[in-house]
């Protein structure tokens, strides 16, 4: 059996809507060729509720994939999204003031992935800190921001 390779995630919280389509289909050729099958996805904002949604509906006809919302808090402390999909809580993340936990949640599924998958339009936030902290640790990067224009 092969290795998991892991995909996350990175945008903005008010990502359009017609960016679904095209997330869709980066996550399909990200499957298809087979250069990640496990999903590690945020739970803030709209761009990882569109990926928490077509990861549900992905996995229907690709069973082989996993997804995960990883969590920036302890579970029952926040509602994050409630997305029914199974919950990874980073160990450590306990011992992370609340101010800092989503910053630090983001850093750790960036050091597990091997890939991201991103919309990001501008150089400020915590999306493009994320997508630039992936820059840094060499993964490869889809900025559906490029295509999405």
């Amino acid at each position: 059996m092969a290795m998991n390779r892991i995909c996350t995630f990175c945008g903005h919280a008010s990502t359009p809507e017609r960016v679904r389509p095209i997330l869709q289909t980066a996550i399909e050729k990200i499957i298809a060729d087979g250069t990640a099958d496990v999903f590690y996805v945020g739970g803030q904002g709209r761009f990882d509720g569109m990926a928490l949604g077509i990861l549900k509906r992905l996995q229907e006809t690709h069973p082989m994939i996993q997804y995960y919302e990883i969590l920036a808090y302890m579970p029952g402390l926040k509602d994050e999204f409630g997305s029914g999909a199974p919950t990874i809580y980073p160990e450590g993340m306990e011992l992370v003031p609340k101010k800092f936990a989503i910053i630090h949640r983001n850093r750790w599924m960036v050091e597990q992935a091997d890939c991201i998958i991103a919309y990001v339009q501008h150089s400020w936030g915590g999306a493009a800190q994320t997508l630039s902290y992936a820059r840094r640790r060499g993964l490869a990067i889809t900025n559906l921001a490029e295509i999405a224009k």
